[in-house]
């Protein structure tokens, strides 16, 4: 955003001279300015109260000096509004304000804490166009709570030294806090919502949401935000632990080189297009996935990829970790994903995971290989029956039995083996597929069977 707008409006003259120092009170509560507002550089060295004023021209208070505190409530500013390099040093009411052209804070101090927040009820306190607050500082809570970004939103190398507040906040367009760093300047604190950290709870994306570098020294409370787009977490530190409970994300997610110190959820999150990327990312044994969703294949090569990618990663972390359940879990979405990779049912290796998925569910289920050994001895009974007469309706279940259950050598036990070798060659056959049949299920139990209770 420039400092300056492009044209000056008509009949433009300084307010007062830059560099001036206002000594009384500067009361515009209400007030309109019919021409361009202009206090660039001027120093107020009492309360200034501009609430419910309208800037008609646009305003400039660029390297202004607010000593005592501003109030700028329910103001609105209809064209530019530039605060550049401002200092505000007691706290800046901005509550309700509306931003109809460009808002340029960059650069802009807030030692007392600032708050732009929003009542959710009211259409009033929006920025209509770009708010640029790159290279801001707040070193108090920045209070954005409900508010309406309907333009870009720069927080780029922003500094929140005790929290900041996003809560319900909606971003139109690509928000963009690369950089910015988040200082929790009371750890050991238990916090209500909005204090310390950063807190997002109800924000939603609707383009872009770029944390890129953020360093996170505050609790990270994202809990039920909507990411309608890419959110790119690379490289993010979270020192105080990280809540996406309840979030959405619907594009591609980011979190490679990240670290997560504390600990981080993910429980009910909801993964719509691609699950998340933690190349190079490390995390904390406390992350949870508890009622987390995946994406549904897309079937589009490059997202399978991407999907192969993450799910390969997560479950690599997971051992690290030595979270066992967590584990099993992301490799069968890893081989879930494979299939669809290598074609499903339409070449071998596509067949052998559909395969493998059905008999077993990918190793999960012990009970499924036992349902399907009792399946292959009940139907094997019948052909028997056939043969032998229904009279000897025994015999011909324990014989297809010990054909299923062939691994545990119950045939040779029972049978003698003349009685496998006056069968006719169909009865030969079945058995052999009863018999190879029966030990793929038994390894498959066993398997599952490991996977389930095994110890790490």
């Amino acid at each position: 955003m420039p400092d300056e707008p492009a044209t000056q409006p008509e009949g433009h003259s300084k307010t007062l001279t830059e560099g001036a120092t206002v000594t009384e009170t500067a009361d515009f509560e209400g007030v309109t300015f019919t021409e361009w507002a202009d206090f660039e550089g001027v120093t107020f060295t009492k309360w200034v109260d501009c609430g419910g004023a309208t800037f008609t021209k646009g305003a400039d208070f660029r390297a202004a000096t607010l000593t005592r505190g501003a109030n700028f409530t329910g103001a609105k500013f209809t064209q530019v509004a530039n605060f550049g390099d401002a200092k505000f040093a007691e706290e800046a009411h901005f509550a309700g304000a509306t931003f109809a052209g460009n808002a340029n804070f960059r650069g802009a101090t807030f030692a007392e804490g600032a708050n732009f927040s929003r009542d959710a009820t009211s259409a009033e306190g929006a920025f209509e166009e770009e708010a640029d607050f790159e290279c801001a500082k707040f070193n108090q809570l920045a209070n954005f709570a409900g508010v309406n970004f309907a333009g870009l939103a720069n927080f780029k190398d922003g500094k929140f030294t005790d929290g900041a507040n996003f809560e319900g906040a909606k971003f139109t367009q690509s928000a963009n806090f690369a950089g910015a760093t988040f200082i929790d300047k009371f750890p050991n604190e238990i916090y209500t919502a909005g204090e310390g950290g950063a807190h997002f709870k109800g924000a939603k994306f609707a383009e872009e949401a770029n944390f890129k570098g953020v360093k996170f020294k505050g609790p990270a409370d994202f809990v039920g935000v909507e990411f309608s787009d890419k959110a790119n977490f690379e490289s993010a530190t979270f020192a105080e632990g990280a809540d996406f409970a309840g979030a959405t994300f619907k594009g591609v997610v980011w979190f490679n080189n990240s670290e997560m110190k504390s600990q981080t959820s993910f429980d009910d999150a909801s993964f719509r297009h691609t699950p998340p990327l933690f190349e190079g990312a490390k995390l904390h044994e406390g992350t949870t996935w508890f009622g987390a969703t995946w994406p549904r294949s897309t079937g589009a090569k490059e997202d399978e990829r991407l999907t192969v990618r993450a799910y390969e990663r997560l479950k690599l972390e997971m051992d690290k970790l030595k979270k066992h359940e967590d584990e099993l879990k992301f490799f069968v979405l890893e081989l879930q994903a494979r299939r669809v990779l290598a074609g499903k049912w339409s070449t071998v290796h596509g067949l052998a995971i559909s395969i493998y998925g059905c008999l077993c569910d990918y190793g999960r289920s012990y009970s499924r290989p036992l349902w399907l050994l009792g399946a292959i001895t009940v139907l094997g009974t019948g052909p028997f029956l056939a043969h032998f007469g229904i009279s000897a309706w025994r015999g011909s279940m324990a014989l297809s039995a010990a054909n299923t259950f062939g691994i545990l050598g119950l045939r040779r036990d029972f049978f003698p083996p003349s009685v496998i070798i006056e069968l006719p060659w169909t009865l030969k056959l079945l058995s052999a597929v009863q018999t190879i049949a029966g030990a793929v299920l038994f390894f498959l139990f066993g398997l599952s069977v490991r996977n389930k209770f095994r110890m790490r």
